[in-house]
């Protein structure tokens, strides 16, 4: 049972030179129509006024921390904030992102509708230059809510349809022990991607509702967005969790992976980094997968212009 003392949701906020943004992603959760919640803002050490923007706000459902030195894609802050939430349900919202009021509320009615499901999600908008945008995944459902498997999870995500985000995501705190968390020393960007496949692993279903909870503004540069990604985390993604899956799963995770590797590869490769070996070496050769393997392959050892080509061309990216 809920303890009548404690926030249903607590809700974290890493804070990284958002001067800028920061205040409407506050107000936007402070203006929730579902009221009982804890604010948990953590603050890396900013060079520009994110903090005294934070300051402004004295709503005593807000917490705030602060740390030493930032840390890449928001890991370690989200990881203080999870260790410090005082709710059974944990929520993120990005500080340069925002949440529609309802949320919250919405989130609610789906749990007590699901009590026994520990992984909710739902719609999202991507902004980009004031041109807005439904994620895949909500543009094909025609059904609220949606169970979704752990295998569903996986084909979905290979297929570019995954269903959630770091802002859509609402978790059960028994769902994240200590072991699993952000991983904040590993990697510098999805990170987020690995903790949910992890999560989901364990979980085995997820419960998705069809409002639309936030507004993600792809236009703003922020520190995940120019870090260099890591390829070793899509494998080691894998190896951490295969043990405990049905063959078919373990088949669908190795081939999300390969994408993930793919683009992360591709994507070392466009900024300039070439030691990150070569492509095929770091690819589950599975049979159903085959075919796409040799293709990436054989691209990645080809010129610059002729991989950017090979990413243009429609479906193969």
């Amino acid at each position: 049972m809920q303890d009548p003392e404690l926030p249903f949701f607590s809700v974290i906020v890493p804070v990284y030179n958002k001067e800028l943004h920061i205040s409407r992603s506050i107000e936007s959760v402070l203006n929730q129509s579902f009221s009982n919640f804890e604010l948990i803002v953590v603050c890396d050490p900013s060079t520009d006024n994110s903090n005294a923007e934070v300051a402004k706000f004295t709503d005593p459902r807000i917490r705030v921390f602060y740390r030493d030195e930032p840390g890449p894609g928001g890991y370690a802050a989200r990881n203080l904030g999870i260790s410090e939430a005082k709710a059974k349900w944990i929520a993120f919202l990005d500080a340069d992102d925002e949440w529609y009021s309802e949320h919250l509320m919405k989130m609610k009615e789906g749990i007590n509708k699901y009590p026994d499901c520990m992984f909710f999600s739902c719609a999202r908008i991507a902004d980009f230059k004031n041109v807005r945008k439904r994620d895949a995944f909500s543009l094909s459902q025609k059904s609220n809510p949606v169970t979704i498997t752990f295998l569903e999870y996986l084909q979905l995500c290979k297929s570019g349809r995954r269903p959630n985000n770091t802002n859509s995501v609402v978790i059960n705190k028994r769902l994240m022990p200590s072991s699993i968390w952000f991983p904040e020393s590993r990697c510098d960007r999805s990170g987020d991607l690995y903790l949910w496949v992890v999560l989901m692993s364990k979980a085995k279903e997820m419960v998705w509702l069809s409002h639309v909870g936030s507004i993600s503004y792809r236009d703003i540069v922020g520190v995940s967005k120019s870090s260099v990604p890591s390829i070793d985390i899509n494998k080691q993604m894998v190896a951490e969790v295969s043990e405990e899956l049905t063959d078919c799963e373990l088949q669908a995770l190795r081939s999300y992976s390969n994408r993930l590797i793919r683009t992360a590869w591709l994507e070392v490769r466009r900024i300039g980094r070439f030691d990150s070996g070569r492509l095929y070496s770091h690819f589950f050769w599975t049979k159903k997968d085959f075919g796409f393997c040799c293709f990436w392959s054989f691209v990645s050892l080809l010129p610059s212009q002729v991989i950017n080509l090979a990413r243009s061309i429609k479906g193969a990216i």
